[in-house]
């Protein structure tokens, strides 16, 4: 609702961004290569520019600050909310390597963080999916893939999952964004 061109401007360039990245991630570009390692800096900056922006101009956004008990009171009872994140993890000194990893809160209850694999190998599981669901594969080949992707992204969430048939809230980050969660074989 700002009427401030240059955040216009800013919001403009950060969907065409994403748009791009999405487009670019969907047709089986690399994950980890300079093209869309370029792209995610650029949603980086006009991300951080839009946030400092919305406060300079004294635009309402409750959202960016935010408390985890704020959330929490929102969950449902009996749900879980999992929020995923890529992060690039200590690995030896001056080196990282980029993960994900998974943040599970419930309505009451401290935020659990749950390490998942690293970000290359659930990136090129992801774009060998993408390119799957175009492409005539058996029924077996989808099959092997998606209990794959189920082994690196939701095995090793079992023990925060809540019951059978009770809610779960899912905030994706990075690649899978652009998942379809439901076609996880469980």
């Amino acid at each position: 609702k700002a009427t401030d061109s240059e955040l216009i401007g800013k919001l403009a360039s950060l969907q065409q961004s994403r748009r791009k990245l999405m487009e670019s991630l969907m047709s089986g570009a690399d994950g980890a290569g300079q093209d869309t390692a370029s792209l995610r800096k650029a949603i980086a900056q006009l991300e951080a520019e839009l946030s400092q922006g919305v406060r300079r101009f004294g635009v309402a956004r409750e959202s960016l600050e935010t408390e985890v008990a704020e959330v929490a009171n929102a969950i449902p009872e009996e749900a879980v909310l999992i929020e995923y994140i890529r992060y690039r993890k200590y690995s030896a000194p001056g080196r990282f390597l980029s993960h994900y990893g998974a943040i599970v809160l419930t309505c009451e209850g401290a935020p659990k963080f749950v390490p998942l694999a690293e970000a290359a190998a659930i990136e090129a599981s992801l774009a060998a999916y993408a390119a799957s669901v175009r492409s005539a594969i058996s029924d077996e080949e989808m099959t092997a893939l998606l209990v794959q992707i189920r082994e690196q992204i939701w095995d090793p969430l079992q023990e925060e999952l809540p019951a059978p048939g009770k809610p779960i809230l899912i905030s994706p980050d990075g690649v899978l964004n652009f998942f379809s969660f439901v076609t996880l074989l469980c």
